[in-house]
């Protein structure tokens, strides 16, 4: 026969769990919560010490111990001020630290230095105060005496002007009897508060009876069960056992809970399969929009373009295309589409389709554009707009034709000098204004002439610390290439943004496309 174990043994273990659980939750968060504690009254008592040498250094001071007959009884007085203060305050030491008309650091201290030493290889931390004059609480060494201390910096300024900085040091070896101390009570406390938790919990055990098991055995069952809506809570607890208001009113939460999970359930089981379908439409999104986009590299006697998009979701809203003209004109372009996500990847869709087909029939930039803006314009309910840059190559002529409209200047690198952003006339955006007229310009090109074109994914890629990557990050990335071939800038300048960016997710689109001009 089974041997059984008592309700109340069982509770009872139970809740010795949990308060051994709670005790490992709290005693890190303690320990952590004391040393921030003691630390934090070590720094303000080496604060309001560095404070107080304002009261102690007297006005016209530092003109007086420059003299070349200073004052010993006054320089005596004040040194045991200081060193009243620094006993007073526990302090391993304390001083006064000011630039003499000949410019050297020199500080005042108790008895240990003569008055107006020069300090020698002063620390970085206290050169920053000179120049910042702000307040520094930190660990530092203290070269001098060659030991670690908890160091408050303070800049102050006497009545007469005079600039002058207090710093307390209190040695780190002083700092862990401290702590000790601290930890040492809470540990003693949070032991009694334990003890005194376990006794309670004896006493809670020992007022559950045989119903309470019951329904402890039912919630098992669910739960091994995965919510078999087969149990019931009758066969497990029948109303003859609950004798108690208590009882009955948990078995009723109980049996209601179960209701709710069996609907919450049914519920995720149905938002789950909504969730795959919509993921799998998102990637068969983004796979129909990668088929606007050119597979392969273009090459040609005088030019080769390279391109490629890395979107922030299954789909995306950049874009850039590259067709072959009559005449051995080549036209390529790069764009991006207000928004994110399916939204952005349809419109993206309409205009690579408007533009090829301007280019095909033969439209020049001038009237592509302006077929492309009013196209978007047009029932634009949704006040999408895209930023556009379109050039087309004359390799005939060695000329490049080409109109912003609203994108980032391109960047351009001629014979030895390097890359750098063209200065190019913005124009407006695409889709906001039927009427926008669209300025284009003109640039002769030579023989390894290279020009970059990107979206804003590239340059406003954020690291953890919110600082952009920026345009000049970039030049010195593509500066940075010994390789020159558009393939590798363009994989260059979007591997670099990926890893800009660090763990942090991809935020925006990213899109590159470079020209090399032979």
């Amino acid at each position: 026969m089974r041997k059984l174990t008592s309700i109340r043994t069982s509770l009872f273990l139970a809740m010795v769990l949990i308060v051994l659980i709670m005790s490992a939750v709290f005693l890190p968060y303690g320990f952590y919560s004391n040393i921030k504690s003691v630390r934090n009254s070590v720094d303000e008592r080496l604060k309001s010490a560095a404070e107080s040498l304002a009261e102690i250094m007297p006005d016209g001071f530092q003109k007086r111990v420059e003299s070349e007959t200073p004052n010993m009884a006054e320089l005596g007085e004040i040194r045991q001020k200081i060193s009243r203060l620094k006993n007073s305050s526990s302090l391993t030491s304390l001083y006064a630290i000011y630039k003499n008309s000949d410019g050297k650091i020199r500080y005042l201290i108790d008895e240990i230095f003569p008055p107006n030493a020069e300090m020698e290889n002063p620390n970085p931390r206290i050169l920053s105060a000179f120049e910042t004059r702000n307040p520094t609480v930190a660990q530092i060494k203290d070269d001098t005496f060659d030991f670690m201390a908890r160091t408050a910096i303070i800049p102050m300024e006497s009545d007469d002007g005079a600039f002058f900085i207090g710093v307390a040091e209190l040695e780190t070896a002083s700092i862990r009897p401290i702590i000790f101390n601290s930890l040492l009570n809470f540990f003693i406390l949070l032991s009694l508060g334990s003890f005194l938790a376990l006794i309670a919990a004896a006493s809670v055990a020992r007022k559950f009876s045989r119903p309470m098991r019951r329904l402890s055995s039912f919630t098992q069952k669910l739960t091994e069960s995965n919510f078999d809506k087969g149990l019931k809570l009758s066969d497990t607890l029948p109303e003859s056992e609950v004798r108690s208001v208590e009882v009955k009113t948990l078995a009723g939460n109980i049996d209601a809970m179960r209701s709710k999970l069996y609907e919450y359930i049914e519920n995720l089981e149905l938002e789950t399969q909504a969730r795959n379908r919509a993921e799998t439409e998102l990637k068969i999104a983004g796979q129909i929009q990668q088929t606007f986009l050119p597979k392969n590299d273009f090459k040609a006697e005088n030019i080769e373009i390279s391109a490629n998009m890395q979107s922030a979701r299954e789909a995306g809203g950049d874009l850039f295309c590259i067709e072959k003209l009559d005449g051995g004109k080549t036209a390529f372009a790069i764009g991006d589409v207000s928004g994110k996500g399916v939204p952005a990847a349809l419109f993206m869709a309409r205009i690579t389709t408007l533009v090829r087909a301007a280019l095909r029939n033969g439209a020049g930039i001038s009237d592509t554009v302006n077929f492309l803006n009013q196209s978007i314009a047009e029932n634009n309910e949704s006040c999408t707009f895209v930023t556009f840059f379109l050039a087309v190559f004359d390799a005939e002529k060695s000329e490049l034709n080409f109109v912003n409209c609203g994108h980032n200047p391109p960047i351009i690198k001629s014979e030895n000098t390097p890359f750098k952003a063209l200065e190019v006339k913005p124009n407006t955006i695409l889709g906001v204004f039927a009427d926008a007229k669209f300025e284009t310009q003109k640039l002769k090109v030579r023989s390894g002439d290279i020009l970059f074109l990107y979206t804003d994914g590239i340059t406003e890629a954020a690291n953890k610390n919110g600082e952009l990557l920026g345009l000049n990050r970039l030049l010195s990335i593509l500066n940075a290439q010994s390789d020159t071939s558009a393939k590798n800038l363009v994989n260059s300048a979007i591997s670099n943004a990926t890893d800009f960016e660090e763990d942090l997710p991809q935020t925006d689109d990213i899109t590159a496309l470079a020209a090399v001009f032979k």
